[in-house]
């Protein structure tokens, strides 16, 4: 079966792009014929790796199928008008390939993720275009999130975005999303199907508990307790909160706090780290380093903001559970995120960095406790986050899908 994978981001080493990539990979080794409209890789770090250039197209090739890159401008500062204009131009360049493929190579399957949501309308005309099937992929309800996160704030353009939002996802032939508080959100938008689950995954044969790990001694700096976040340097992330931990923990040295990562807030954690003598910054390690780093950790830290805490579901947790380390998250009661850390962590109140600070030194002070958590958490990521049964389901479900427009 011929799919086309439409994703501006792809290839990234965390988020959207990282989970458009595998699911890539998967339907290619399951024997159908894949190919790809992005972006050239530029997440969580927003600049171009070395090699790659912004404003022209380019190929890329795998064993398994090629790669378009579209021209895209990156921000510096991808603040709310500038993000929509990085979006803007990556929608219309990717316009003229994706039309042309759709009318030559005619794939069964045309399979956008967003963000981008002003992606869609060209998508839809593409799948129009080849008589395929429209499959919308939300991993982050950007629309929702921009506005409950203040960065865009007028009620009039709030109701046309969300209209002009449910219109295009009216016009789909299937819409999925990335947890099942998302999907909640979808249904009440009233679009024209009911929206299913394809959640984010990881692979536990590949994220692990170990015994110590390489990177603990480097890492702990002396200190007996570890504590770690690592993923995107994001402003949805609520890193604040870390921050505040670490200086509420600042006399506690037998407690350190580790952050990895990169984005648009890590000159705010770099200037902590700076001050306070028991957090450090890291940034992102290669996959081939990722279990080592996750095992360092004695707990990890998810902190989230409150406003966003059901429009997106962190994908790095998948990663915090497979390790077999206890996960202390913020999130409110009766939220999914909340009830993903039953048995497997500890959940603390978003923005209350002292309870996360109490719940740290709960699990420093109570070696049973933090033990019995471990095993919770890494039961759970078998259980509910195993990429090879969530990739099957979903590509049984495509095939599905494509019989019924048929």
């Amino acid at each position: 079966m011929k799919i086309l994978v439409y994703s501006c981001h792809f290839g990234d080493p965390i988020g959207i792009g990282k989970f458009s990539s595998e699911t890539a990979h998967w339907l290619a080794s399951q024997g159908h014929e894949v190919r790809v409209i992005a972006a050239p890789p530029y997440y969580p770090q927003w600049r171009l790796t070395a090699g790659r250039w912004a404003a022209r197209y380019s190929v890329d090739r795998t064993n398994e199928f090629m790669i378009l890159r579209c021209p895209i401008w990156i921000p510096s500062r991808p603040a709310a008008f500038l993000r929509i204009l990085h979006y803007a131009i990556f929608a219309l360049a990717s316009l003229p390939p994706l039309f042309w493929w759709c009318l030559v190579w005619r794939p069964k399957v045309v399979w956008i993720v967003v963000p981008p949501l002003m992606c869609v309308p060209g998508a839809l005309i593409g799948g129009f275009i080849s008589r395929g099937l429209i499959w919308l992929h939300v991993q982050d309800l950007e629309v929702d999130a921009a506005f409950e996160l203040g960065f865009l704030r007028n009620r009039i353009l709030r109701s046309l975005i969300l209209g002009i939002e449910r219109f295009l996802m009216a016009r789909v032939h299937v819409t999925s999303a990335v947890s099942a508080a998302m999907v909640a959100t979808l249904k009440r938008k009233k679009i024209r199907r009911t929206p299913i689950l394809f959640q984010n995954w990881v692979d536990t044969d590949l994220i692990f508990p170990m015994g110590k790990s390489p990177l603990r001694e480097q890492l702990s700096s002396g200190a007996s307790f570890l504590a770690l976040y690592s993923g995107n340097l994001g402003r949805k992330q609520g890193l604040e909160m870390i921050i505040e931990v670490a200086e509420l923990l600042r006399d506690r040295p037998e407690v350190r706090i580790v952050v990895s990562g990169e984005g648009v807030s890590h000159q705010q954690v770099a200037e902590a780290a700076a001050r306070l003598p028991n957090i450090s910054l890291l940034p992102l390690v290669p996959f081939s380093e990722l279990n080592w780093l996750l095992n360092a950790a004695d707990v990890h830290l998810l902190p989230q903001r409150d406003e966003v805490t059901d429009l997106v579901m962190p994908s790095k947790l998948g990663g915090m559970l497979a390790s077999g380390r206890p996960v202390i998250a913020a999130a409110r009661p009766q939220t999914q995120l909340a009830e993903e850390i039953v048995g497997a962590g500890i959940v603390v109140p978003p923005g209350d960095a002292r309870a996360m600070a109490d719940a740290i030194c709960r699990l420093h002070e109570q070696p049973g406790l933090k033990k019995e958590l471990s095993v919770g958490a890494r039961a759970r990521a078998i259980a509910y986050w195993s990429k090879r049964r969530i990739l099957c389901e979903f590509e049984n479900r495509l095939q599905a899908e494509v019989v019924r427009i048929s």
